[in-house]
């Protein structure tokens, strides 16, 4: 492309880093920033850099790479701590934590010394922007002004987790991730917490709108901006032992609910959408500074190696938005484990771990053995001593881990089909006359399962569906549906909940190819058969 004018609203990690890559690689473009905040008041307080997403920095800007790096405070281990017992979750993480502030500080000194102007406390509006700029790059986060003004040209759609959340730090240093759900009087509060200076840690504390509001809390901004102090209080007295007595410390810190932004269209016109802007992905999975940054280097990459402007667009959104969707995927997984966490307070400290290792999807059974070996042997005694540590043969060692379904029945294989035809599947309906004509042993009931969210209103009848089958006389029940991976998760997802509430075995069909996730299913507590489409 020719020279061009290049505007881009919002001075955080995206479009920051996207003026730096794009003034960089063309210098006679034009490329100015707005911010409408103060360069010297940044919000938040550490962001977490995944192993891959430095990979990526290195390969698009090693100067700006190698400043970021110096910054970087690793924690390659994570705990979780659960009344008084702690595990550690090893090789957690190849990445780092930086501070915020500092980050945007390095980002703004790079753009400065590539020939970018950054113009803070500067309200940009997009309509205005379009008729001057050859490209506008909206980056101005989840809550995007710019985005609604363009909400029907992008198909734009917005929607808020049920839990809440409030971003705080403390002057507690951490020498790795930790993770605490503590009950209270008032409901369980979790933390998510992790270190990103030598002496400050930060931490993303969840609660449902109830336990928040049981506690005599709020929920939603101050009209002057400032923290919930109170709250900060109260939660630093829930996580004493954590922070040894520490206060807690605010930065415009209230409870608010995570924003979920899709957009069925990228770009409009002379508009393209980068970052939280057009996708956000849940805290939970520490990836939403790297999804930022990420969609800059596709974007630069796009308008800097194609001809014309929409071509670039098209070619960014093909190329980034596999990798978004993704990570919206299994960050939507990731946030309904967490506001479900309550659930699940009688687990084990490995047995927790491995939940939350296996909770969006992204682990394969192989590389939790490798990775993570002891929490495995640990959370499988439940099934039985000495497993194999290699993938196969720990499939094969699970699947033949008896399974007593009432006082006197014992399945001896976890694979339908493969029970001796101990297991009749019948339809909700047909458990009565299964049982009448002893069909077996064991009566399940097939439930078709439609919903991508275990905790919904949809779910709930699913549940009551599964309730008045074992009401009839069904001994577990079976979940099927679609047969693609997302909603081979959603339902092995569900069962979790059926097992959780009615303590009785659930079973998930799914196709060969989808064993491992079966396998993962089983291993963490979701399922207890497994059915192999045929």
């Amino acid at each position: 492309m020719a020279g061009k004018i290049v505007s881009i609203i919002g001075g955080g990690p995206a479009g920051l880093y996207a003026a730096r890559l794009l003034k960089a690689r063309r210098p006679g473009w034009s490329v100015t920033v707005y911010e409408r905040a103060e360069r010297d008041e940044p919000f938040g307080f550490g962001v977490s850099l995944t192993g891959s997403a430095l990979a990526s920095f290195e390969a698009a800007d090693p100067e700006t790479h190698a400043a970021i790096a110096a910054l970087g405070v690793a924690a390659p281990s994570a705990e979780f701590r659960l009344d008084g017992r702690t595990v550690r979750i090893p090789e957690f993480s190849r990445g780092v934590a930086v501070a915020r502030r500092d980050l945007l500080r390095v980002l703004a000194s790079a753009c400065r010394s590539a020939g970018v102007e950054l113009l803070s406390g500067t309200r940009a509006d997009v309509g205005e922007l379009r008729r001057r700029s050859d490209v506008v790059i909206v980056a101005d986060g989840a809550n995007s002004p710019s985005r609604a003004a363009l909400r029907d040209e992008l198909g734009a759609h917005e929607s808020f987790a049920r839990d809440t959340f409030i971003w705080c730090a403390a002057d507690v240093p951490l020498d790795c991730a930790v993770f605490i759900p503590v009950a209270t009087e008032h409901g369980v509060y979790a933390t998510h917490s992790y270190p990103f200076t030598g002496s400050r840690s930060g931490h993303v504390i969840e609660a449902s709108p109830e336990t928040v509001a049981a506690a005599g809390m709020s929920i939603g901004p101050r009209p002057d901006g400032s923290s919930d102090e109170v709250g900060l209080e109260y939660l630093a007295e829930v996580f004493k032992d954590l922070l040894g007595g520490a206060p807690l410390i605010g930065n415009r810190s209230v409870w608010g609910k995570f924003r979920w932004v899709r957009c069925d269209r990228w770009h409009h016109e002379n508009v393209v959408l980068i970052g939280d802007a057009v996708a956000t992905a849940h805290f939970s999975l520490g990836s939403g500074t790297k999804h930022a940054m990420e969609s800059a280097i596709s974007l630069a990459d796009a308008l800097t190696t194609t001809e014309s402007v929409p071509g670039a667009f098209a070619n960014y959104e093909a190329t980034q938005r596999p990798a978004t969707a993704q990570l919206q995927d299994r960050a939507w997984r990731s946030n309904l484990w967490w506001q479900s966490i309550d659930q699940r307070l009688h687990l084990t400290p490995a047995e927790m771990a491995v939940s939350y290792l296996t909770r969006a999807g992204a682990m394969s059974l192989g590389k939790l053995l490798g990775s993570a070996s002891g929490l495995i042997a640990e959370t499988s005694r439940s099934f039985g001593e000495n497993p194999p540590s290699e993938a196969d043969a720990f499939g094969e060692w699970l699947t033949h881990r008896p399974l007593r379904v009432r006082e006197d029945v014992v399945l001896e294989h976890r694979v339908l089909g493969q029970d001796g035809g101990a297991v009749a599947v019948v339809p909700p309906g047909g458990v009565a006359a299964a049982r009448a004509r002893q069909a077996a042993p064991v009566v399940l009931a097939e439930i078709i399962v439609d919903t991508d969210d275990p905790w919904s209103a949809n779910a709930t009848a699913l549940v009551k569906r599964a309730d008045a089958a074992i009401a009839a006389g069904a001994d577990g029940v079976l979940l099927a549906g679609r047969p693609e991976r997302a909603p081979v998760l959603d339902r092995i997802a569900l069962a979790e909940r059926i097992r959780l509430s009615a303590h009785v075995p659930v079973a998930a069909r799914a196709r060969a190819e989808f064993r491992s996730e079966l396998l993962e299913g089983l291993l963490a507590g979701r399922i207890d058969l497994i059915a192999f489409e045929t």
